[in-house]
């Protein structure tokens, strides 16, 4: 376990799917309306208000994700070169 760590140790972070963030972007929204709901049915909330979207609505978020997709996929290119790189520095 200490070794994968140790190999991904400043690679990109994975972003987020659509879903979550728009979860992210509405927790406290549904929160302020429902004060009483648990942190379960605040995730239900948000899943029912997610299948009801309207589909150009959820198409925005899908774009959001999949430029967040993008830059996470160059920036893990990157990294990776960079890590070659290193590797090959230092005989690893």
């Amino acid at each position: 376990r200490n070794e994968t760590k140790l190999l991904s140790q400043g690679a990109p972070k994975k972003p987020a799917t659509s879903f979550v963030m728009f979860s992210n972007a509405h927790r406290e929204e549904v929160k302020a309306a429902n004060p009483g709901l648990s942190f379960i049915d605040v995730g239900k909330k948000l899943g029912e208000m997610w299948r009801e979207m309207d589909p150009t609505v959820r198409k925005e978020w899908e774009d959001r994700a999949t430029a967040a997709k993008d830059e996470y996929l160059e920036a893990k290119k990157i990294w990776l070169e960079h890590r070659s790189v290193q590797s090959g520095l230092y005989g690893d």
